[in-house]
């Protein structure tokens, strides 16, 4: 597979981080901004299957289960007290408050919960049809694809909201994607991001043996800076919704055009 340049600059030139590196998938450090990235990603079409987002999560589980077998079963006898405690659903509602908002890497399309008009993109094509006929009976529908493609689909100015959770870690294209949601993104409109941070203070304890590195689907490795310099630069105004919790393992991002 090629390498790839930086993409949070664009340089050629990066250090590979054996640690990090696992069998032929390559992480490496930028030499000029620093960015930490996947520096030989599987081709998009090999996403669609060989290495679909279904099968690498369970792999990445299996791993974790072997390296890690007290910290998964600590995390096993809270994931129902986690799952009651948190409404996600109530959260978009929040953000968004209400219109048509766009789920990219939508799943099976049930995210997005009502007064919301919900549409998506998903890469995956069993999930694919699955979320079209659920969103399409409220009023919207999804489309199959790379998201960067699909956008192009969209007109300007289409969505009130656009919704990226545990997506910008697997994209190729990062500055692309930002930039054509930037574009379907309404006036007025919100972009929530959730994704890995790569700065946090248990990825810095745990080293390679972080949760956040999954091979080979996650190929972006952000820390809070470097996505508020992306943002930025690519037209947006940023905003950090949970910069009061240092010893989350994801960052939570409220980004709005820059007009």
């Amino acid at each position: 597979m090629a390498l790839r340049d930086c993409p949070a600059c664009g340089a050629t030139k990066a250090t590979d981080i054996p640690a990090f590196s696992r069998g032929e998938w390559r992480i490496g450090k930028c030499d000029a901004c620093g960015f930490v990235y996947l520096r030989n990603p599987p081709r998009y079409d090999q996403l669609v299957d060989e290495f679909a987002w279904e099968k690498t999560k369970a792999e990445h589980r299996s791993r974790l289960q072997k390296e890690r077998p007290v910290l998964m079963a600590i995390d096993r006898a809270f994931a129902f007290r986690w799952r009651f405690r948190r409404d996600v659903g109530s959260s978009y509602v929040r953000v968004f408050g209400q219109g048509k908002v766009l789920d990219v890497g939508c799943g099976r399309g049930l995210a997005l919960p009502e007064p919301l008009i919900p549409f998506g993109i998903e890469l995956s094509a069993a999930r694919h049809a699955e979320a079209d006929a659920n969103m399409k009976k409220r009023g919207g529908y999804a489309l199959f694809g790379p998201a960067i493609e699909r956008l192009q689909d969209f007109p300007e100015g289409s969505f009130d909201g656009v919704l990226m959770s545990s997506i910008l870690e697997h994209e190729q294209h990062p500055r692309a994607l930002l930039e054509g949601v930037r574009r379907v993104l309404s006036k007025t409109g919100k972009l929530y991001l959730r994704l890995p941070n790569h700065g946090s203070s248990n990825r810095k304890v745990m080293g390679a043996r972080w949760g956040g590195f999954r091979y080979p689907d996650h190929v972006n490795y952000f820390t809070v800076p470097q996505m508020k310099r992306m943002a930025e630069e690519t037209g947006y105004r940023f905003r950090q919704l949970n910069r009061f919790s240092p010893f989350s393992d994801n960052m939570h991002i409220l980004l709005t055009p820059r007009t």
